[in-house]
């Protein structure tokens, strides 16, 4: 979730036990193509769901440090 109040502006994440994509690319930890095409298309989604808002919302800065994973996604 994210909230604008004033000048300043907030961004809310769910705690994400698997961190981050950045951190799963550099553990050595093998994924599958399925788990790579899905971890793709989640974040597609996000970005398609915030550019089509009303107020559109740009992200800005997409990188896999700031794309968290869930530990289930080992499972």
């Amino acid at each position: 979730g994210f909230c604008t109040q004033q000048d300043f502006k907030f961004i809310v994440t769910e705690l994400m036990d698997g961190g981050s994509l950045d951190q799963l690319i550099h553990s050595g930890k093998k994924l599958s193509f399925d788990k790579k095409l899905s971890i793709l298309l989640d974040v597609t989604k996000a970005m398609v769901h915030l550019h089509s808002m009303k107020t559109p919302l740009i992200h800005r800065d997409i990188k896999p440090s700031n794309i968290l994973v869930s530990l289930h996604l080992f499972h």
